[in-house]
């Protein structure tokens, strides 16, 4: 087994990758190619359960260095499933696997990584196509849009539970697309069966962080868009709608408490309901110029990101 105790740029560790091939059939094939020389070997399950590498040949060769595994399919739709399974755990690498025979027609999936929507420091975001929908993979939950990539090796978002409300705000916020946020492998914890995620605390405030940066600058970058516009009602309902969710707080306008809970707009600002002891007793209109103050406030307050 390799040892990377010392590091996070690299995968692996358990010693798995080089055994993978017995978990599909008996025997595989190994062949290196090594300064002018190509060694094949035979990897197979011997009488004793016990698994070896036999060397079959030398030969001389001009083939550059490098290492060459060749697996014996036993049917066609095992094909497929391995050219999904490249693309699922590939995808994201910066040196993408080449597919010389791609059975299943996936070539957008790469189009789709190479031309991100949006990309920012340790995260980006890509359109849901049909291709990329059946090669991430997606978790259990609501937000499952979320995907995590831990040195490029992509992972469903674990259960975050209720405690962390802001990941659901970015899922609804890019609906539409899938968002990755990009890890070292020690940042989070996998489990041994290198599946999922852990759902341990260290690994979700981790993950819970990274979306509370990205919401911040997106929010940010939502309210400059609001404050140099000329008359843009829609974005006062927008601005109430993410800063509650960032802050868990309602918002103060003008010596008055705002909510999101019940409200509407017009072209003169956004009218919400003033309430007490849970029932509606009137209804006033915040402007169109409070807004303008209010996001000028909020972007000093986030920070220029």
């Amino acid at each position: 087994a390799s040892n990377k105790t010392q590091t996070n740029g690299q995968i692996g560790g358990y010693g798995l990758g080089s055994k993978s091939g017995w978990a599909y059939g008996p025997v595989f094939f190994v062949t290196s190619f090594y300064e002018g020389k190509k060694y094949i070997y035979v990897a197979q399950i011997a009488q004793n359960q016990e698994g070896e590498f036999v060397k079959s040949a030398v030969v001389d060769t001009d083939e550059p260095n490098g290492l060459e595994i060749s697996i014996p399919v036993t049917n066609s739709y095992d094909v497929h499933s391995f050219v999904e399974a490249v693309y699922r755990a590939g995808c994201l690498w910066e040196n993408q696997p080449e597919i010389v025979e791609d059975s299943l027609g996936y070539e957008s999936v790469y189009e789709t990584i190479n031309k991100p929507i949006l990309k920012g420091e340790g995260f980006a975001v890509y359109k849901k196509t049909n291709s990329i929908r059946k090669v991430l993979p997606v978790g259990d939950y609501n937000d499952n849009n979320v995907i995590l990539s831990c040195s490029g090796i992509p992972y469903p978002l674990p259960n975050m539970g209720r405690d962390y409300p802001l990941v659901q705000s970015l899922s609804e916020f890019f609906n539409d697309s899938f968002v990755v946020l990009h890890f070292n492998t020690g940042d989070v914890a996998v489990q041994p069966d290198r599946e999922r995620v852990s759902e341990d605390e260290a690994s979700k405030e981790m993950i819970y962080s990274r979306v509370k940066e990205i919401y911040k600058g997106l929010i940010t970058k939502r309210l400059r868009k609001f404050y140099n516009a000329k008359s843009l009602p829609y974005y006062c309902k927008r601005i109430l709608a993410d800063w509650e969710n960032f802050s868990s707080k309602k918002i103060n306008v003008g010596n008055k408490n705002v909510s999101m809970k019940d409200y509407s707009y017009n072209q003169e600002g956004l009218i919400y309901n003033i309430s007490k002891d849970g029932y509606r007793n009137s209804t006033e209109t915040l402007t169109i110029e409070n807004m303008r103050q209010f996001s000028k406030s909020i972007v000093s307050t986030c920070g220029n990101k």
